[in-house]
């Protein structure tokens, strides 16, 4: 089985698919040494290990989005109590609230999308997991413009390829997920050496 092919079918099996992002971490320190080919599946632990490490700071990355969401749903469900008990304006002002937070944790969402592919390239280059809490780096690298650009250009494909492969059930989102996670970070890591 080839490479592409092993990249697919280990997507679609939840926890095994930490070997994929193992493998993202991989194509980032090919990518660093100017090597275009793609890694082979070998070290599978190391792997494991690796896509563990991705996945814990992607959960880390947006506990800040999620505590602020939490807050404004917590707001939300008060002003929405307090306003059928009471008020309808303290309903609206409620609203209000919530959607001030719910825009704030998107946007340190988006933010956090756009630190992480930087803090996982610093870690494909270290291999030390301090990488991830390099912000001074991450910031410096992530908030150029090259990096910007190929983010939201691989963003947008990702898009793309996603809604046009989401149509086949089960195998059309491992593929897309696999060639653009193949792509991106290739893309990022390259834009992340300028």
């Amino acid at each position: 089985m080839g490479t592409l092919a092993i990249g697919i079918v280990l997507s679609i099996i939840p926890i095994v698919n930490f070997l994929v992002f193992g493998y993202f971490v991989n194509i980032a320190g090919a990518t660093l040494k100017k090597n275009y080919g793609m890694p082979k599946w070998d070290d599978w632990g190391n792997l494991f290990v690796k896509g563990l490490i991705l996945v814990a700071m992607m959960i880390v990355y947006t506990i800040p989005a999620i505590i602020v969401v939490v807050i404004g749903a917590g707001s939300l469900a008060v002003g929405g109590i307090a306003g059928m008990m009471t008020d309808p304006s303290a309903l609206i002002g409620g609203l209000a609230g919530a959607g001030i937070f719910f825009l704030i944790g998107a946007l340190l969402a988006l933010v956090a999308m756009i630190l992480l592919p930087a803090a996982v390239i610093g870690y494909a280059k270290t291999g030390n997991v301090n990488a991830f809490f390099d912000f001074k780096t991450i910031f410096k690298k992530a908030f150029r413009g090259s990096y910007i650009i190929t983010w939201v250009v691989m963003m947008v494909l990702s898009i793309i390829v996603g809604v046009i492969l989401g149509i086949i059930p089960l195998i059309g989102p491992a593929i897309g997920g696999f060639i653009m996670g193949t792509a991106s970070y290739t893309a990022l890591t390259e834009a992340y050496m300028e």
